[in-house]
């Protein structure tokens, strides 16, 4: 156990322990250890750590303050939250923390890029235990996450929906739910809840699906998993109702849960997904942490990768590459240019240093002089940190003149070819040839195509007769001095084309074919004859350099066992020399009793049909077919369709079933010999297939036949036969790839929303039906108007019109492509009108917005708006002209007027209004009197008149005429007075 002493005491002692290898000291959880109460951390190679606090709770440790060291939240019984990593740095960062059956969260929840510790205030008033979260560079002053509703724990933060930000897992104080917090509101994260708030652990993506999970202690005891998607899964039983977590604790890359065991004392244990669980053991025994306070995980943290010291110098005219890396490599990548350059990689250095700073040095001795630079591009840690520092060094290597590898070789017609190196190009040159012929050369009889060292330089001694030859290099200038070392090489000039040693021999099990040539060929045939007859050329075979020549080699399987005899007919050589030598030589290839080419293939009528070869005949065998049937056949099964090596056996199978099967040959033997192997092979029937017909598309909202960005689209397909799977290209909606469900019989459907703004035009759903051995029908549905886009509309320039003026009002503009215009509405202030052109005259003196709401045939609707400015009508008003009528009667009489304004429209057959007028407007006053008469009295008001269709009428409402009613009464009892008083 490594016990952490005040403040920073202990860091020595870690980097010390971990620089011998005996520990690793990342830590990978944390808990409270049940005999000191005192926070302890676990590190990846089983040690412990002492924090020397006590807490009641442990949250997930993290790294808060970007020192690389995890810092471990907690809180005590005082209800601090606090938090301190293993150099003893303990921070304060709240107070009025919950400390039992709780859990404190970190993560990044905001998006700044930085840490916060989330956690469930702890207040002596109701309706106060609100969700907080505090940083630790602002320890102390924590903030509200939210205010409206009030939580028992905070569990941690983690991507839930699958989009681009994270939500905020948390346990409800009424509820005692896990909700999901996405900022603005909170969503049940699934069906079951934890036996208490604090018996749950932080969230994690558990299954690489980018989606996290939380797990959970239930009220039965059984750790378990809270998916996404609103679902469960239990994972294992027999676990204290206390705080969990997930660990990557087997170091097999993916996490386990730990838990706290039932029994007395909990001890620690862990659970891989699939129920498997183990005991969990720290410093050499089993570990038990205080109830209560359960476990946390740690999340990894280390120091960046880092290079220093990066150095390239000259060793003794060797470039010698050498830096420093905080971490242990991986791997390294540094380049070295220059007249010889070279790429260095992790395996040409050697790791001198295994603590503190690690170095690395490679050697590498280049042939050409000149200076050279090297570049540190990049590099990776075992821990997969990695950085690109792209540091550079240089140094330079000079060497004094030197020509080295001579080397003399035979030529095509006699000739010898030579070739040497040097260090310099060269001024002069004397190299003489000696033997069969005698000649001295110089640099005129050589060329180099090199502009830096090592320069190599080519020439030809053109030769005419066959024999030994001793080439010496005598001596050689440059600018950097002179070079007198004799160099000598030795060559054998044979003019005549040669071949020897043709060999045939058993290669355990194949043919092997060689022979020896001295010049290289561009032809040759080997003519094989046995069980099976064969003819190699040239490309069969491999060539290697010999003493002598080349070699030529190459091996095959035959297809049978038996004598086999081979003839070396012809080659030729690449000058063209031919020659038939003719050499014999056999082999017996006798492998033994084998099988192979196990075969099975479907038949037109839908039988299986299989087979195999083998080297002998077969008295019995076992094959096992699984798949959509299954069946054991053996010899029985089969015929005998070649009798002599290779023998040939084949049978039909007749299943009925659609399927991928699969046939493995178990056994098979001759009486006397045996094959174990197992040899296999696959095929598919698909006799059945799918049919897809009747694909349609309808409008699920409102069955008008057009939608709309709001509305929805049912998709519907028969399909029969083998159906595996019913899907619909729905992209033309925005739903994209959209899977059809089974309703009834051969049906299949689904209903998808519009997903389309800005889109008009005629669409169609192309569904798609698949069985399950890749079978494809399709089928395109009839098409519907997609009309996403709203009309058109323009109701031109502001108006100014006085007190009681007649204005009318049109569009400039409306109109629709796609589906048409259905509808228009005037908002004209006072009233309202649903005319394509309206009539209106204003009565008060004022500013009024004017607005036009058109809707097109799918609903979609555009709004257009002008000014009117109404101003005080200085002329004087018309008189009414009014008509008396009398009529005499024997009783009293109650007449009763009635304002109205006519309006008629005029539709044409395309929907549009072709006309709108107000008419005229009638007022008739009421009263009763003691005379025997009635007297109506009609009062045509000043008002603009239009022309109208005198069958279409309809009623306006006396209240859109403020006060007309009054007047009309007052002079219709003048009337009815005057009247009287004639009598």
């Amino acid at each position: 156990m490594l016990v952490v002493a005040p403040i920073a005491t202990s860091i020595a002692a870690q980097s010390a322990a971990a620089a011998t290898g005996d520990t690793d000291p990342v830590v990978k959880f944390a808990y409270v250890d049940s005999s000191s109460g005192n926070v302890t951390l676990a590190t990846a190679s089983g040690d412990t750590i002492d924090m020397g606090v006590s807490a009641e709770i442990v949250g997930r440790a993290a790294n808060l303050d970007d020192d690389y060291y995890v810092e471990v939240p907690y809180v005590n019984e005082n209800n601090e939250l606090r938090a301190i990593d293993r150099t003893g740095e303990d921070v304060l960062l709240a107070d009025q923390a919950k400390k039992s059956k709780t859990k404190v969260a970190v993560g990044d929840f905001d998006g700044d890029g930085t840490n916060s510790v989330y956690y469930a205030r702890e207040t002596s008033t109701s309706g106060g235990d609100f969700l907080m979260r505090v940083n630790y560079s602002s320890a102390g002053s924590p903030q509200f996450v939210t205010d409206d509703f009030e939580v028992e724990a905070a569990v941690g933060v983690g991507n839930f929906s699958a989009d681009a930000g994270d939500e905020l897992a948390l346990v409800g104080q009424a509820s005692g739910q896990v909700m999901v917090w996405d900022g603005s509101s909170s969503t049940r994260l699934s069906d079951k809840n934890p036996s208490n708030p604090g018996a749950i652990g932080a969230p994690r993506d558990f299954d690489g699906d980018g989606t996290a999970s939380v797990p959970i202690v239930d009220g039965s005891g059984n750790v378990r998993l809270l998916y996404a998607n609103g679902t469960s899964e239990s994972i294992h039983a027999g676990a204290k109702k206390d705080p969990i977590a997930a660990v990557d604790w087997a170091g097999d890359a993916t996490p386990e849960l730990l838990y706290l065991q039932s029994n007395s004392p909990a001890n620690l244990a862990y659970t891989y997904l699939n129920g498997t669980a183990d005991t969990v053991t720290l410093d050499g025994s089993e570990v038990n942490p205080a109830l209560g306070a359960g476990v946390a995980a740690a999340a990894d943290t280390d120091e960046p990768l880092e290079f220093s010291n990066f150095s390239v110098t000259n060793e003794s005219n060797s470039l010698r590459v050498s830096f420093d890396a905080t971490e242990d490599l991986q791997s390294v990548s540094v380049t070295v240019s220059g007249p010889d350059g070279t790429d260095l990689s992790l395996s040409d250095f050697d790791e001198v240093s295994l603590s503190g700073d690690y170095t690395y040095v490679a050697n590498y001795t280049p042939v050409a002089d000149g200076t050279y630079e090297g570049t540190l591009e990049s590099g990776t840690a075992m821990d997969g940190d990695a950085a690109s520092p792209g540091v550079t060094d240089s140094a330079t290597i000079d060497r004094m003149f030197d020509v080295t590898n001579l080397n003399a070789t035979a030529a095509p017609g006699q000739d010898v070819n030579v070739s040497f190196e040097a260090t310099d190009a060269l001024d002069s040159l004397t190299l003489t040839v000696d033997g069969a012929e005698n000649a001295t050369l110089d640099l005129d009889n050589f060329s180099t195509s090199d502009s830096s060292a090592p320069y190599v330089y080519n020439g030809t001694y053109d030769g005419s007769s066959d024999g030994n030859y001793t080439v010496t290099f005598d001596s050689a200038t440059s600018p950097e001095g002179t070079d007198d070392d004799d160099l000598v090489d030795e060559v054998t000039i044979d003019q005549v084309f040669r071949t020897w040693n043709f060999t045939l021999a058993n290669e355990s099990g194949k043919l092997g074919v060689s022979f020896e040539a001295d010049e290289r060929l561009s032809a040759t045939t080997v003519d094989i004859t046995g069980p099976s007859n064969r003819t190699l050329g040239v490309d069969d075979f491999s060539v290697s350099d010999t003493d002598d020549g080349y070699r030529y080699g190459t091996a095959y399987v035959p297809d049978a066992n038996g004598e086999y005899n081979g003839t070396l007919a012809s080659a030729t050589s690449l000058d063209g020399q031919e020659t038939s030598p003719g050499y014999e030589d056999n082999a017996t290839i006798d492998r033994g009793f084998t099988v192979w080419n196990l075969t099975l293939n479907t038949t037109a009528d839908g039988d299986l049909r299989f087979g195999f070869n083998s080297t002998a005949g077969v008295e019995s065998a076992s094959l096992g077919l699984s798949g959509a049937e299954n069946e054991t056949l053996d010899r029985s099964d089969l015929d005998e369709i070649s009798s002599s090596d290779p023998y040939r056996y084949e049978g039909t199978h007749a299943v009925a079933t659609d399927g991928n099967y699969t046939l493995a040959l178990d056994s098979a033997s001759t009486g006397v010999n045996t094959f174990d192997g197992t040899l296999t092979a696959n095929a598919t029937r698909n006799q059945t297939g799918v049919a897809l017909v009747n694909a349609t598309l309808r409008d699920a909202t409102n069955a008008d036949g057009i939608v709309n960005a709001s509305d929805a689209v049912t998709i519907t397909a028969n399909a029969t036969g083998d159906v595996g799977s019913v899907t619909a290209d729905a992209s033309a909606f925005g739903a994209g790839t959209v899977e059809l469900t089974h309703a009834s019989g051969d049906t299949y459907t689904a209903t998808v929303g519009v997903d389309a703004d800005d889109t008009a035009g005629n669409e169609t759903a192309t569904v798609t039906a698949r069985d399950g051995q890749g079978a494809v029908a399709t089928d395109t549905s009839g098409d519907i108007l997609l009309d996403a886009v709203a009309p058109t509309v323009a109701v031109g320039a502001n108006r100014t019109v006085d007190v009681g003026e007649s204005v009318t009002f049109a569009p400039d503009t409306a109109s629709d492509d796609a589906s048409g215009v259905a509808d228009y509405t005037w908002n004209l202030g006072p009233a309202v009108a649903d005319n394509r052109t309206t009539t209106y005259a204003y009565e008060t003196a004022g500013t009024y917005t004017v607005s036009l709401a058109v809707t097109d045939d799918a609903g979609n609707t555009e709004t257009a708006a002008l000014t009117v400015t109404v101003t005080a009508d200085t002329t004087t008003d018309t008189p009414t002209e009014t008509t008396t009528t009398e009529t005499a009667t024997d009783e009293s009489t109650t007449t009763t007027a009635t304002a109205t304004t006519t309006t008629t429209t005029v539709t044409t057959t395309d929907g549009a209004p072709a006309a709108t007028a107000d008419d005229t407007t009638t007022t008739t006053a009421a009263t009763t009197t003691a005379a025997t008469a009635t007297t109506t009295t009609t009062t045509a008001a000043a008002t603009s008149t239009t022309d109208t269709d005198p069958n279409a009428t309809s009623t306006e409402s006396t209240a859109s005429v403020p006060g007309f009613g009054v007047v009309v009464a007052v002079l219709a009892l003048l009337g009815v007075a005057l009247l009287a008083r004639r009598d």
